[in-house]
């Protein structure tokens, strides 16, 4: 629902409602102070720039507390990790704690490129467990206490971190625990790591590379791999029979010249592995770990038609 904002507040244009009639946001005007948990900020109410986002300046929870809030300019603002970082956009727990950070909120088009927009976008220095990076990110997620959840990559970014089986090119970000050691990374290139199924090479090449809060290569606090995605055939010998699960390929929505080849997730328990690929109507493989699996090539073709046997 979306009406004129009550006439005390000239600078506000219109204001969406929660059907309990709670406000969810506001469009403005005029430059306005907000306080927020980060201290007075002006959120932004300039909607003829080529690149500022037709969007409310200020989204709140139902609750009355502030959700999100879109800047008017680039703004160096306290974070969790004790220094000031630039942020365009922010948004926040309903418990006032900061959830994520957007260095820039540009909106892309014909009259502003992405390469418009990584032109304002500076390094951002983050020390973390396994070394100190200075990166250029899309988002960083902060977990409720405060620490680093995850950092989103900005596109085409080169940054590598360091895996117990050597170096591993990152594509969309990485995600991290709690208490600050790798919990998951997207591999830009396939990573051969080691798994309770042997050595297996890692990687996602449809991965969508939006937010990073959880990605396909996935490890436990120790570091062990806990979870993947792989272009892998898995056989498993049961009794006199024998349970082939394969990748699958599909033609492209948008691009008929190209074809989408659907890897396999593995997930990893002490004794199990579960197994499952992207279709519908189709469960999960909950497979114990044993000698009866193994694992052999995927070859992609341009096109296959691929079931279990």
């Amino acid at each position: 629902m979306i009406r004129p904002y009550p006439e005390r507040n000239e600078a506000v244009v219109s204001a969406e409602y929660y059907p309990s009639g709670a406000l969810r946001s506001l469009m403005l005007s005029k430059e306005i102070l907000i306080d927020t948990p980060l201290g007075p900020l002006v959120p932004n109410y300039v909607y003829d720039d080529a690149r500022k986002k037709y969007a409310p300046g200020v989204v709140f929870y139902e609750s009355g507390a502030l959700k999100s809030l879109r800047l008017l300019n680039v703004t160096e603002v306290p974070t969790p990790l004790g220094k000031k970082l630039p942020a365009e956009k922010l948004s926040f727990y309903e418990n006032g704690a900061l959830k994520r950070l957007f260095p820039l909120d540009g909106r892309l088009s014909g009259f502003w490129s992405e390469k418009d927009e990584r032109k304002l976008l500076s390094p951002i220095p983050l020390k973390l467990s396994f070394g100190a990076f200075n990166i250029l990110a899309s988002g960083i997620a902060f977990y409720p206490e405060g620490s680093i959840r995850s950092v989103t990559l900005w596109p085409g970014e080169n940054l590598s971190l360091p895996l117990s089986s050597g170096m591993v090119k990152v594509g969309a970000g990485f995600s991290l625990y709690p208490q600050g050691m790798l919990q998951s990374v997207e591999p830009k290139v396939p990573v051969k790591v080691e798994t309770p199924l042997g050595p297996m090479e890692a990687f996602d090449p449809e991965a969508l590379g939006v937010c990073a809060d959880s990605n396909s290569l996935g490890f436990s606090p120790e570091g062990k791999v806990v979870k993947l995605k792989a272009l892998v055939i898995l056989e498993y010998l049961k009794g006199g029979g024998q349970l082939v699960i394969k990748p699958f390929s599909k033609p492209h929505p948008l691009d008929d010249a190209r074809v989408l080849h659907r890897p396999l997730s593995f997930v990893f328990s002490p004794t199990k592995v579960t197994v499952s690929r992207d279709l519908l109507g189709e469960g999960p493989y909950c497979l114990e770990l044993c000698s009866k699996l193994t694992l052999r090539p995927y070859i992609a073709h341009r096109l296959a038609r691929i079931t279990i046997k």
